[in-house]
């Protein structure tokens, strides 16, 4: 099993595999928290990201299971 690797402070590189959306979605959720992004749209966020991140899971790598990279950027 491959391990979850903190690429900067903005990155995160995991194994795309649905069982690490947990992981993910509490990184982004302590990203977006941080920057005071109203909860509302947090929630829309992650809901498209894991349609994003399950369809990567899915369908990319079969039957292996390669990487994904997720960048976490806030603009004003």
């Amino acid at each position: 099993m491959k391990n979850i690797e903190k690429v900067d402070t903005s990155t995160i590189k995991l194994p795309a595999d649905i069982q690490y959306w947990e992981e993910l979605e509490t990184y982004m959720s302590r990203e977006f928290e941080q920057n005071n992004i109203p909860k509302d749209r947090i929630m829309k966020t992650l809901m498209a990201v894991e349609e994003i991140f399950v369809n990567i899971a899915a369908y990319a790598y079969r039957p292996e299971v390669g990487d994904a990279e997720i960048c976490c950027e806030v603009e004003e």
